[in-house]
């Protein structure tokens, strides 16, 4: 095995190198031994160690997933490392903390999982951040991809598509490496409102309103989807949110979107078959989630149907919780943890931005309750993330369609607002496997293209 070593360097380059530079690694898996060093950079916040109150201690770890592989070695700002032994022939997962004088963490980073001896070139980068703020790693992207769609491809590659791309070709799509820290662009078969992830992140299906296709990232390969038994035309969910439920299923839910008023849930099942099932009257900006032990649930976006519908793991038609109407568009939805609890919260009009409680198991009579701790005004596309306890952290759209974000805490009814490093309308958000939120695309609030990533580590 080859041995590593850390140390740390001072701040210095226009990408914020600040914090630490690196571990040498003597690649004996490599053709020919070489050097590789792990490169921490802090992006375009070049005071995340500095600021007060100050970084005073690092901690560096690499595991891997058997858990054969447990090392971790501490220094301080300006010192040393030692790891020992760091096979290159393993995945590893490296990890970057960052404490004050008193213990408290500070700043953060993770990198996704490689094998050491398979890398090209001769460093890895690694970005880190204060923690519950957003940060933009180093470099940006080539289209902003206003109203888009995002996620993460592999575990690794940071994709954004479609939405409105200016004079770039209809599927021109963003490629941000969050190993690598770089960007490439391609251009996929169809400009996706809806994109659902498969097969461990490899395979994805492309929605919009002229129909689907499959495409292989790994192989390259694409073909047609046929349109399911009860769906008219894909455009009666394409726009919908994507909601993942037990083995690999997906759901797309066509009545979340804002406009056009639907009542179709495409199913997407592991292995690629698509289904149809139907809610029980069309919804335009309703919430959705998964809720384990019950299924899809459905809430809002109808001033005639009940304010919530299930649609159990297998079946294809929902069934009515008795909630009076809720015609609110564009919340949030998402699992409390207490039984069968849901937080919705968030949206325009209805019982604008009150986060309200539902029980999912309710049979009569059933009525929300307002928790107190809401966001400050009206928000459309809101997402909720639970960051565990009472505490959520919420990411939507102003009334001037600008993104704003905030956490909640619902046993304090503390909102604190946590601002973006860029402002701007028609970002995207999705959760990566890194344990950070990403914020990608939009624009700036005078109209220029907003290209840098956000991430934000709770």
């Amino acid at each position: 095995m080859p041995t590593a070593w850390l140390e740390l360097r001072s701040a210095g380059s226009r990408r914020g190198r600040a914090a630490l530079a690196a571990a040498l690694f003597t690649c004996a898996a490599c053709s020919g031994a070489k050097d590789l060093s792990l490169d921490v950079t802090v992006g375009y916040e070049t005071d995340a160690f500095a600021r007060d109150p100050a970084v005073a201690r690092v901690d560096i770890g690499v595991t891997d997933p058997e858990g054969d592989v447990a090392l971790a070695a501490s220094a301080a700002p300006g010192g040393a490392f030692d790891l020992g032994d760091v096979p290159s022939d393993h995945l590893l997962s490296f990890t970057v903390a960052g404490f004050d004088g008193t213990g408290v963490a500070r700043v953060g980073g993770r990198a996704p999982g490689v094998v050491v001896g398979a890398l090209d070139g001769d460093t890895l980068p690694l970005f880190v951040q204060r923690l519950g703020e957003w940060a933009r790693p180093p470099g940006g992207l080539g289209q902003p991809h206003v109203g888009g769609v995002a996620t993460v491809l592999g575990e690794r590659l940071l994709l954004l598509t479609g939405g409105d791309v200016g004079a770039a070709a209809p599927g021109a799509a963003e490629y941000y490496d969050l190993l690598t820290l770089t960007t490439t662009s391609a251009t996929l078969p169809r400009a996706p409102r809806s994109l659902v992830l498969a097969e461990g992140g490899s395979v994805a299906l492309l929605v919009d309103d002229g129909g689907a296709t499959w495409i292989d990232f790994s192989a390259g390969s694409t073909s047609e989807a046929p349109l399911p038994a009860g769906l008219a035309t894909f455009a009666d969910v394409a726009g919908g949110r994507v909601v993942e439920g037990p083995s690999g299923v997906r759901y797309v839910v066509g009545g979340t979107r804002p406009a056009a008023a639907s009542d179709a849930v495409l199913i997407v099942a592991g292995d690629g078959s698509l289904t149809t099932a139907r809610l029980h009257a069309p919804r335009a900006g309703a919430a959705a989630c998964w809720l384990d032990e019950v299924g899809l649930v459905v809430a809002a976006g109808s001033d005639v149907a009940a304010g919530l519908e299930v649609l159990p793991g297998g079946a294809v038609t929902t069934s009515q919780r008795p909630f009076p109407p809720d015609p609110t568009v564009g919340a949030a939805l998402v699992a409390r943890g207490v039984g069968h609890q849901l937080l919705l919260l968030g949206g325009t009009g209805g019982a604008t931005s009150a986060t309200r409680s539902l029980d999912a198991d309710c049979t009569s009579a059933c009525v929300a309750t307002d928790l107190g701790a809401s966001p400050p005004g009206p928000m459309s596309d809101t997402q909720a993330f639970a960051l565990g306890g009472d505490r959520l952290f919420v990411v939507g759209a102003g009334p001037d369609g600008a993104a704003s974000s905030y956490t909640l805490d619902l046993a304090s009814a503390e909102v604190v607002e946590v601002a973006l490093r860029e402002p701007r309308r028609g970002a995207s958000v999705t959760a990566t496997p890194l344990g950070s939120l990403a914020l990608v695309g939009g624009e700036h609030l005078d109209g220029t293209p907003a290209l840098t990533v956000e991430l934000m580590r709770p």
